[in-house]
């Protein structure tokens, strides 16, 4: 029985064990062969690139880039750019491959040692995305997932009783801001137990692709615990370009507004869950204001309590760790109360409480000290409505 393969051109005599000689094929000559034909229309491709007034070799150029980046997110997702070049090779050099045929030459995809190749490393491919993901098919090494293809800057943060705000392109993740690119890829992920934020409290979990406005206005009146995956659109910026929130548990409650000392003239205009932020001479000159405040920064935050109500103040920092706690004990009245917080060290607070800002520098802040600048989360719970916000330090 004869047997029909790939000549043997040349033999190089090694004497390496267990791998022996390296014999040179038709399979392997004419896979240089074509190799070589692709690298040189890439180069012809990708040369003399132009913005404007693009040649038709540019346009085809970019069709093709175009039709592979569809191919791989309509089949992978967004977030596997960094498989599209080894995609894309295996792609072309299978056609070519194919296609050399017919001018004579002997084609590799006859041999089963070029399939085998090719199996080999999609299946270890496939093994190392495996070994980064949980029995769910849940990536457990997310940084792997979220690549920063688009040269931006990965970030991942802890969410606790967080709110999502978004107004004129601005988005605010808990106490992490953005800035919201024209095609920001933004996706909700809402895990069993999530809470009455689901559609289905039966199902393992839900995934919702949507817009920056729609992400605040589905979680909207929810205080959510989780974690949100970003990837800004540079290094240096807070540009979004791919944000994942994954919400595990949400609480009902209510949040309010964002208040300056020349929205208000009475401290009693303030609703819960409004928060007013200034310093001492801009707030003096309100109605109600305490009088003995000290110098420097002072944050005021609204909520409604009942006679007899126990309410706890939590002010968390952007890494989610606590900065101030502060228990009323219980009320001696019910009404509309404000925690008002100094963020040079001393506070004044409901019911004559007093406690002392927590700085990130050193446990119980000095008078005088100032707060850290950022952005902060707070939590009033055990009144009327449970109350969560965001307030920021500049």
């Amino acid at each position: 029985m004869e047997l029909n393969g790939a000549k043997i051109l040349y033999t190089i005599h090694t004497d390496i064990p267990l791998l022996g000689d390296l014999k040179i094929t038709q399979t392997l000559v004419t896979t240089w062969i074509v190799m070589a034909l692709l690298s040189g229309l890439a180069i012809w491709l990708g040369s003399n690139l132009k913005l404007e007034n693009v040649s038709k070799r540019q346009a085809a150029a970019e069709f093709i880039v175009e039709r592979l980046d569809q191919f791989v997110h309509d089949n992978m997702g967004y977030h596997f750019d960094k498989y599209i070049p080894l995609i894309g090779s295996i792609f072309a050099l299978s056609i070519g491959c194919n296609l050399i045929s017919v001018i004579g030459l002997w084609s590799p995809t006859a041999d089963l040692n070029t399939e085998a190749a090719w199996a080999i490393v999609v299946f270890v491919l496939i093994m190392y995305y495996k070994i980064k993901t949980d029995s769910d098919e849940r990536v457990t090494d997310d940084s792997k997932v979220f690549t920063t293809a688009a040269g931006g800057e990965y970030r991942k943060v802890a969410l606790v009783n967080a709110t999502v705000e978004y107004s004129s392109g601005a988005l605010r993740v808990g106490t992490t801001d953005f800035t919201v690119a024209e095609d920001a890829q933004i996706n909700l992920v809402l895990m069993k137990g999530a809470g009455d934020v689901m559609n289905d409290s039966a199902a393992d979990f839900e995934v919702y692709s949507v817009s920056a406005r729609g992400l605040e206005s589905s979680l909207k009146g929810y205080a959510v615990s989780g974690t949100f995956y970003a990837v800004t659109t540079e290094d240096d910026n807070d540009e979004l370009g791919t944000l994942y929130v994954v919400v595990k548990g949400s609480s009902d409650g209510i949040t309010g507004s964002t208040l300056t000392p020349d929205d208000i003239d009475n401290m009693n205009e303030m609703e819960a869950g409004d928060v007013l932020v200034g310093d001492k001479d801009d707030i003096d000159g309100i109605t109600g204001a305490p009088s003995d405040m000290a110098e420097g920064g002072h944050v005021f935050l609204a909520f409604e309590a009942s006679k007899g109500d126990e309410i706890t103040l939590t002010i968390t920092d952007s890494d989610g760790d606590v900065v101030y706690k502060e228990e009323t004990g219980e009320m001696s009245k019910g009404g509309t109360f404000h925690f008002y917080v100094s963020l040079t060290g001393h506070n004044a607070a409901a019911d004559g409480k007093s406690g002392t800002w927590v700085s990130e520098d050193a446990g119980n802040a000095n008078p005088g000290e100032e707060a850290a600048k950022g952005t902060y989360a707070f939590s009033i719970i055990g009144g009327t409505d449970n109350v969560y916000g965001a307030f920021t330090v500049e």
